[in-house]
């Protein structure tokens, strides 16, 4: 799917004779430079923030005591594994039925910082030379 780009430069000079120059880009093509990149920083950004919303969940739903039945059991179980690399480092207490679980805490933060991280390296292959001169 070939779409047609529409690059429109303005340059201009101020009266103390600076010269600047702006580059303006309509009409991505879906596999093309920027357009692309932002689509994929945009899904792994809401497949962490899906993640780290059932990972809070999580932690909400232990810290309250719920009974680990139904929907609590499915959700704890399909968090394991976000959250089962982080358990053990710090501990967890346990307070008439409430449980702290600072794995989950740890975890939303790791997620987090790693999706910020792959959003960041995968932006590096972006075509946008813009620069003002």
């Amino acid at each position: 799917m070939e779409g047609t780009v529409k690059e429109t430069t303005t340059v201009t000079q101020d009266p103390v004779g600076n010269v600047t120059s702006r580059t303006v880009r309509s009409g991505y093509n879906v596999f093309s430079g920027d357009f692309f990149i932002s689509k994929v920083n945009q899904i792994i950004f809401a497949l962490v923030s899906i993640i780290n919303l059932f990972i809070l969940f999580r932690f909400i739903l232990l810290l309250l005591g719920a009974n680990q039945t139904g929907f609590v059991t499915m959700l704890i179980n399909v968090t394991n594994f976000f959250v089962a690399p982080f358990q053990g480092i710090f501990p967890s207490p346990v307070v008439e039925g409430s449980y702290v679980e600072f794995a989950s805490v740890l975890a939303i933060i790791v997620w987090f910082i790693l999706a910020y991280v792959i959003a960041v390296v995968v932006s590096l292959f972006s075509n946008s030379t813009e620069e003002v001169v």
